[in-house]
């Protein structure tokens, strides 16, 4: 009997530690895999991180040189002192009191220098977030920050036109607004630069500056120097005889050799300036890659054409002469880099206009869709704001239409559906100038085009987008034919576009969406079922006042609430 319990007993214990064993067996099977999928994400969080960020949660105080000019440190002189100014004060007290700022300035003002200087000096301890060059906000991770709520936190924005021009360019509008909004939910603040004029009217253009800064008065331009006080910095502090007659009112203008390079460029050989001034063609055509790097191959080729006519034995003895002569620094066997205050101030082309420079660009490289691609980029913002507005569309439309001959839809099918989309937001743009009617309907052509690829359930963010500016599309043919088809047809465009654009997942792009389906409704009230119309279209503005709201977009939010009284007063 003794025996028997003892070996019941032995069986139980046997059993238990199979079954124990089992279970454990289990439980790693399970756990195992799911740490080392917790791994790897963390892994790729931090590799997506570090690719994305030069300084991550550096002390302001602690700030170098390298950290904040990156790649162009080069333009950070130690022997060069700073010269301090009135806007050195409302800078620091800006941000001391956790205000968001956008410092604007002519090209060498030095907004990068003034950025840096201050936020060296502050009093209290300041985290700094400074992201990499040619870095995408749409896909930006923000790293988190141990104590987070208890800490001062900055980025540093530094030329946010870039940033823009990095974009789809129907993501422009809403991916700053989107990355800003993600940074006022943890409490960074935001130190942003510009250059004025051109560039700033883009922005401007783009998005809603207010959006970025929240007051007007967070606009700060660095002053230019007078004369007299140039005089002063270049005898008394840097020990100079004279003033350089290259002074332009900007401290840049003092540090740079601007006027012995001047002197190079005139003195140059001719086959060293062509090579200069194919750079500045491509420069001002918009056709380089991050951080303003130009393709060795594509000034080759325009040297080769044109009235240029550098041959390949002189093109390379004068890649080597320019570098020797500090134009230009040799990136690496395939790339290029070279000032743009060299190219702007120095260079001068022997092109009539730059409309003449866009043309010889288009025509050169009709065999290069990525070149055509960017140039139409560039002639479509500045006929964003410039006065010749249709001018440049149609040199958009010229290099988009050049390069759909190489992105066909069977070969480059994505590529392809973003010209198509571009091509159709031009012609939008196009018909708020002039031929209504053609430019709607030639648009509304290209969006369908571009949605032949940019499906629902294969693309849903582009989709929606495309969705969203055919919309538009139709709203404004409705303005000048068969208004109540039309303004259906586009509500039924912008509804397909919110079956993306969520408010949980992209609340900017939602509040756009509604906003123009509002419109929608408005003018579709004005044939049809009035009363009706008139109060869906003022729930689909009150849905777009959950974005705009009064203390983060006061004019959106001013021009909504005005729009909604209009409408009650309809019925």
């Amino acid at each position: 009997m003794d025996v028997i319990k003892i070996f019941s007993y032995e069986v139980k214990v046997e059993w238990f530690i199979t079954t124990l064993v089992a279970i454990s067996g289990i439980i790693i099977g399970i756990v195992v895999p799911i740490l080392r999928q917790v791994v790897l994400e963390n892994n790729k969080r931090k590799e997506r991180i570090k690719k994305s960020y030069r300084v991550v949660w550096k002390k302001s105080s602690k700030l170098k040189p390298e950290d904040i000019f990156g790649k162009d440190s080069y333009r950070y002189k130690e022997d060069v002192p700073y010269c301090y100014s009135e806007i050195d004060e409302t800078i620091k007290n800006k941000i001391l009191n956790r205000q968001n700022i956008l410092i604007i300035g002519s090209p060498l003002a030095g907004k990068t220098r003034t950025m840096y200087q201050n936020l060296r000096e502050l009093e209290k301890k300041y985290y700094i977030l400074i992201p990499s060059d040619g870095i995408k906000l749409d896909s930006i991770i923000i790293p988190s920050l141990k104590f987070s709520k208890l800490r001062r936190k900055v980025i540093i924005l530094d030329n946010l036109q870039n940033f823009l021009e990095r974009e789809k360019p129907e993501k422009k509008e809403t991916a700053i607004e989107e990355f800003i909004s993600k940074l006022s939910k943890k409490n960074i603040r935001i130190i942003a630069s510009c250059r004025s004029g051109f560039e700033f009217d883009i922005l401007k253009n783009k998005i809603s500056v207010l959006s970025i800064i929240g007051k007007l008065e967070n606009i700060i331009k660095i002053p230019k120097l007078e004369r007299d006080e140039a005089e002063e910095i270049v005898k008394k502090k840097w020990k100079q005889d004279s003033l350089s007659r290259l002074f332009d009112g900007t401290i840049g203008s003092l540090i740079l050799p601007l006027e012995e390079m001047r002197r190079r460029f005139v003195n140059a050989v001719m086959y060293e300036k062509n090579t200069l001034i194919a750079l500045k063609m491509l420069y001002t055509s918009g056709v380089y890659g991050k951080r303003g790097l130009f393709s060795t191959d594509r000034v080759k080729l325009l040297c080769s054409t044109g009235n240029l006519r550098v041959s390949e034995e002189d093109f390379t003895r004068g890649l080597d002469n320019l570098k020797g002569k500090e134009f230009i620094e040799i990136e690496s066997y395939d790339e290029i880099r070279v000032r743009d205050a060299y190219l702007e101030k120095i260079v001068i082309s022997r092109h009539r206009n730059d409309f003449q420079i866009f043309n010889n660009v288009i025509s050169t490289f009709k065999k290069d869709p990525e070149a055509l691609f960017l140039c139409g980029n560039r002639a479509y913002n500045i006929g964003l704001v410039d006065i010749e507005k249709s001018n440049y569309l149609e040199v958009s439309i010229n290099a988009y239409r050049e390069a759909l001959r190489v992105y066909t839809l069977k070969k480059f099918p994505i590529d392809y559906a973003s010209t198509q989309n571009n091509l159709g937001r031009i012609y939008k743009i196009l018909a708020g100038v002039k031929d209504k009617e053609e430019n709607c309907t030639t648009a509304i052509d290209a969006f369908k085009e571009a949605l032949k690829v940019r499906t629902y359930d294969m693309f849903p963010i582009d989709y929606a987008a495309t969705q969203n500016n055919l919309g538009i599309a139709y709203g404004t043919l409705a303005e000048v034919k068969d208004k109540e088809e039309n303004c259906i047809t586009a509500i039924d465009a912008f509804k397909e576009a919110l079956k993306v654009r969520t408010p949980e997942k992209f609340l900017i792009d939602y509040a756009a969406t509604q906003n123009n389906l509002g419109i929608a409704y408005g003018t579709l009230a004005e044939v049809k079922d009035k009363e009706e119309n008139c109060i869906t279209a003022i729930d689909a503005f009150k849905e777009a006042l959950k974005a705009y709201t009064k203390s983060d977009y006061p004019l959106e939010n001013k021009r909504l609430k005005g729009i909604i009284e209009d409408l009650k007063k309809m019925f």
